[in-house]
């Protein structure tokens, strides 16, 4: 059955299109057949680094864009910009996973999605209407050291639970001790509600800040000759570490993980107590 992974939160700056890049990285460079949309019409951070591209190297088109090979970018905030993708890319074929990079405040945008006033019944309606086409929702949350974020999980958990995985992606590119707040409060409403936690592992902001600026996507950096040696090898070691990350809740995210990786069960955490 095909995934359909939205990367969502109610702040923003919690690393949710860094994570949906390097999971985007990850499918692609393993030829998992996934398809990429950006619904951030404002940051685009996915499509910049996905998008498909003429020879001179500007972008193809938004119309000419295929998301099984580039990337769509649209506004969830705007009808006119494309919103109905979230529920037409369900139809994309020849797919596995079908990937959706979501601005913040995924709230009010399902309400609209759906036209439904209330969220939590939108959101349920939207799992239940996608089942009904064979398409299974997965979500994944990432999560800085703020409360709000915390309480996103575990609502959005305990509203799904048993009918869609949630992921909570704790943001490393914080100090572990920051949180302590998550350890102490929220976690164990997610973990008792079938969450599934791991982790990001954080990476150099310059080296983060470089790879931006050339808008080349993590698993292409070693071969790009902009960026420094150091900066190629931080990279490198992030990627590994972001990859072991997935590997565990492969199959939760609908890509094979290689043999022998472990498996992680719902209402188990990966990320270190």
């Amino acid at each position: 059955m095909t995934k359909l992974v939205c990367v969502v939160g109610d702040k923003g700056g919690i690393g949710k299109s860094t994570w949906a890049r390097g999971f985007a990285d990850y499918c692609r460079t393993r030829q998992a057949r996934v398809a990429l949309f950006d619904g951030d019409w404002i940051s685009r951070s996915l499509f910049k680094m996905f998008c498909s591209k003429l020879r001179d190297g500007s972008v193809l088109p938004l119309m000419q864009q295929d998301p099984r090979s580039g990337c769509i970018l649209y506004d969830i905030h705007n009808r006119n910009l494309g919103r109905d993708l979230l529920l037409n890319s369900m139809a994309v074929p020849g797919v596995d996973i079908v990937l959706h990079d979501l601005p913040a405040g995924f709230r009010a945008d399902f309400c609209h999605v759906m036209a439904i006033n209330r969220p939590d019944e939108a959101i349920v309606q939207f799992v239940q209407s996608a089942k009904d086409v064979g398409i299974a929702p997965v979500f994944v949350t990432p999560l800085a050291p703020q409360w709000a974020g915390h309480h996103t999980a575990a609502w959005l958990c305990e509203l799904l639970r048993g009918m869609a995985p949630v992921v909570a992606v704790c943001n490393l590119q914080y100090d572990e001790e920051q949180f302590e707040l998550w350890r102490a409060g929220d976690r164990k409403r997610f973990l008792d509600a079938g969450g599934i936690e791991i982790a990001m592992p954080g990476l150099d902001p310059i080296t983060y800040l470089n790879v931006d600026t050339q808008a080349v996507r993590f698993g292409a950096v070693a071969n790009h000759d902009m960026l420094s040696v150091a900066d190629k090898l931080r990279v490198g070691a992030w990627v590994r570490r972001f990859a072991a990350s997935i590997e565990g809740v492969a199959d939760v995210l609908g890509v094979t993980p290689p043999t022998g990786a472990p498996r992680v069960q719902a209402a188990a955490s990966v990320h270190s107590t």
